[in-house]
């Protein structure tokens, strides 16, 4: 009987990539690594998010193969590693309610004069 996984993601890429897949996920993990601790100093919350995340995913791997398939531990490992850009200039809360609504008049209807509309 041949075994199927190896149940160490690390030592699956190595099996199925070799040093190439090896250096490829280094690569991965500290360009995470940095994008993670960037946003720890930029926004604190999103920053703990995705600190949680990126380490669940490295030790998720030492037990099973989670490079391999798209299991919701290794999404949850890209998205922590992605770098998205914070906005800090957005506004915040639904502005659509506060503000009063502007009305557009109609082009046609500005063109005539509101003596000469005919009364229904």
């Amino acid at each position: 009987m041949v075994p199927n996984e190896a149940h160490n993601g690390y030592l699956e890429v190595y099996l199925n990539l070799g040093w190439v897949g090896i250096v490829l996920l280094g690569i991965v993990i500290v360009t995470g690594y940095r994008t993670v601790f960037r946003f720890l100093r930029q926004d604190p919350e999103i920053g703990r998010l995705k600190l949680v995340y990126f380490v669940v995913g490295l030790a998720y791997s030492f037990t099973e193969a989670g490079f391999r398939n798209l299991t919701p531990i290794w999404i949850a490992f890209l998205l922590a590693v992605v770098n998205i850009p914070i906005n800090r200039n957005l506004k915040t809360g639904p502005t659509f309610l506060t503000e009063e609504p502007k009305t557009r008049q109609n082009p046609a209807l500005a063109m005539i004069e509101p003596e000469t509309v005919l009364p229904s």
